[in-house]
């Protein structure tokens, strides 16, 4: 059975559920002698070449998957021991925090202090600035949400981390936010949020391809652990 599917040029294949290429046909529907081997990971450099094609080719030229275009971003995740990792945390119920783990003051306390003590600022400071090194949608709407702080509450901690040297303020389109990483931006379309290229490594969904343009930029790994790499790789 294949868990994913993929056509171009009359040439067809797939993935079964070992995630092994698998029924690969030419043109005339005969089955190819000779295949791929298995992939060897989400950075496999197979995955690579067909995101190429796809960029290259008219949409007319491949086979999309039900979402309208190619689900090379599936395999990614599938392949992914990250991926894993997620899916034992979402189902775990011994340790979980109680409210938003994007809050890092709920889910990783311990770097809400290392970030406040390493650039002397306020532990409401310091979470926001979490949020901006490692989330790929830290909106002023979802840090409240996420919070729950009051407007007067987010003005203070948004006044102290603009005034801190580590972000940049501005006002980008559709970014829902004033407050930045310095450093080039990654541009994006609905329904993507513009993004700071310095987390695009942190964030697979972020490749920008036709096979992950339909996607929203979500993490493949559990927020504390997102929080733990995004501080452990600042600069």
């Amino acid at each position: 059975m294949l868990v994913w599917r993929v056509e171009a040029d009359g040439y067809s294949g797939g993935l079964d559920e070992d995630l092994e290429f698998a029924e690969w046909r030419n043109p005339r529907g005969r089955v190819l002698k000779q295949v791929p081997a298995a992939l060897t990971g989400p950075d496999d450099p197979v995955l690579d070449r067909l995101d190429a094609y796809f960029d290259a080719v008219l949409p007319s030229r491949w086979l999309p998957t039900l979402s309208g275009l190619p689900g090379l971003a599936d395999p990614r995740a599938l392949l992914s021991p990250d991926f894993a990792e997620l899916g034992a945390h979402l189902t775990a119920t011994d340790g979980r925090v109680t409210g938003w783990e994007q809050d890092p003051a709920r889910s990783v306390p311990h770097l809400v202090e290392a970030c406040a003590t390493a650039y002397g600022l306020g532990a409401d400071a310091a979470a926001p600035y979490l949020m901006l090194l490692a989330l790929p949608d830290p909106t002023d709407r979802n840090v409240k949400q996420w919070t729950g702080w009051k407007p007067a509450r987010f003005k203070a901690a948004h006044t102290e981390l603009a005034a801190s040297g580590r972000v940049v303020q501005t006002t980008r389109a559709r970014a829902g936010r004033t407050l930045f990483l310095p450093g080039p931006r990654q541009e994006a379309k609905e329904p993507r949020l513009p993004l700071e290229r310095a987390k695009s490594s942190l964030l697979p969904y972020a490749r920008e391809h036709r096979s992950t343009a339909h996607t929203a930029v979500v993490p493949c790994v559990p927020v504390p652990v997102l929080f733990e790499r995004a501080w452990a790789r600042r600069a």
